[in-house]
């Protein structure tokens, strides 16, 4: 397997983790549920359900761009459609990134992908989402909420996240439906005190989280979503 699955729990919440290499991750647009893709992994940043289009055409708000390839229309360096992914639209928020040749690993605050330094733009990704700040207890709250405008931080809801170690690994973590959900604030704070996050991104979340593994597999709602975050087998 490329990845281990496994659960922690803290303060009564459960959370579901997939643990694996930044090398495995590729970023896909499925345009259906986690659990019906046929693909390892959990839901992906933010989109827009829009009621006049299908799903295939619905935007993608969260920056989701692997190789300066966005997810939504697969076109390099598509830096001027909206929704195609290379942007975080509106907000500058959190981004995870991986350098694929010196192997840097980490968050940036960026609107699109341009914003993110690498080694060589045929060789990384990059996965949008909301800052966590897992190393800053005091402004946490007002960079999520005030600056990248967290959805819901309040709301006892199912969560996903995407966080890395310092070991080097990274943690694709969520909790799942039927189980307790979570706060923002109670949800960040599980995964620092149990998978030892260096730090990560909040993904969306509610109805869209939602994960599939060997092991497990959680269809949130059952909603369709955009895009996720992926294990290459």
């Amino acid at each position: 397997m490329a990845y281990t699955y496994g659960t922690a729990t803290y303060s009564g919440i459960i959370l579901h983790y997939m643990k694996t290499a930044p090398s495995n991750i590729v970023l896909r647009s499925i345009n259906s549920n986690v659990t019906a893709s046929g693909h390892y992994g959990i839901n992906g940043g933010f989109f827009y359900a829009d009621p006049n289009k299908t799903v295939e055409n619905w935007p993608v708000l969260s920056l989701t761009v692997n190789n300066d390839v966005p997810v939504g229309t697969l076109v390099y360096r598509d830096t001027g459609t909206y929704g195609s992914g290379w942007a975080n639209v509106n907000y500058a928020r959190g981004t995870v990134f991986y350098d694929g040749v010196s192997r840097a690993l980490g968050v940036r605050v960026v609107s699109n992908a341009d914003q993110i330094s690498v080694t060589n733009r045929s060789n990384y990704w990059a996965q949008g989402g909301v800052s966590m700040s897992l190393q800053d207890e005091t402004n946490w709250r007002n960079i999520a909420v005030t600056q990248q405008n967290l959805p819901n931080p309040d709301g006892v809801i199912q969560r996903a996240g995407l966080v890395y170690s310092s070991s080097g690994y990274i943690y694709l973590v969520m909790t799942a439906s039927g189980e307790p959900g979570a706060t923002a604030a109670q949800f960040r704070q599980a995964i620092k005190q149990t998978l030892g996050a260096l730090d990560g991104v909040f993904l969306d979340s509610s109805g869209s989280a939602q994960m599939l593994s060997a092991e497990f597999r959680n269809a949130g709602d059952g909603r369709k979503v955009k895009t996720m975050v992926g294990i290459i087998s």
